[in-house]
């Protein structure tokens, strides 16, 4: 008998500011409240695409909201994020693989298991909240809640390495886990 693939399940979480709905990079809403089409570089061919002239003014409203200011990760901080987010990571349990910090977005591949993935990623970010707060700094860090998709196949799973792998083009550091799938790599 054939063994099945854990899914995992691809995480995503911003900065505070840094992606907000009306994004002319494309955007997706709380729980498909209202659908909106991808953007180009995601579209299947054929599918409608994502007009960001259509949310111009939503995306000025919620920059009004949020008070303007993006919150961003400085490369001499990416490593310290990086170190407690892993930490807190590890203490959970979850199945991690593969973790980067960039300066607007950290990216997780992981199988969570028992937990819920706004719970255990809320936890995560609360780490890095509390340290910064315990050194000064009480600025709102994190954008509410995160974005997840899962990866239940071998190939979707690869695919998600590598494109977590490839933020080190945009300098974001990498944390990975000892491999658990056996992808060979």
């Amino acid at each position: 008998m054939a063994r099945s693939f854990p899914t995992y399940w691809l995480v995503t979480i911003n900065t505070h500011g840094s992606w907000l709905p009306g994004d002319p990079r494309g955007f997706q809403t709380r729980r498909g409240h209202r659908y909106v089409p991808p953007p180009k570089r995601y579209a299947r061919p054929g599918e409608a695409t994502y007009n960001a002239d259509e949310y111009r003014r939503l995306h000025e409203q919620s920059k009004s909201l949020s008070g303007g200011k993006v919150v961003e990760f400085p490369e001499p901080m990416r490593p310290w994020v990086l170190e407690i987010l892993a930490g807190r990571i590890d203490e959970m349990g979850v199945g991690p693989r593969v973790l980067s910090v960039g300066r607007h977005h950290c990216h997780l591949l992981a199988r969570f298991g028992r937990w819920k993935i706004r719970i255990a990623m809320g936890q995560a970010k609360a780490a890095v909240t509390n340290a910064l707060r315990a050194g000064g700094d009480h600025r709102s860090i994190w954008a509410g809640n995160c974005h997840m998709r899962s990866k239940p196949t071998r190939e979707a799973y690869l695919g998600a390495v590598d494109y977590v792998r490839k933020h080190v083009r945009e300098r974001a550091v990498i944390h990975e886990w000892p491999e658990e799938c056996g992808d060979g790599r």
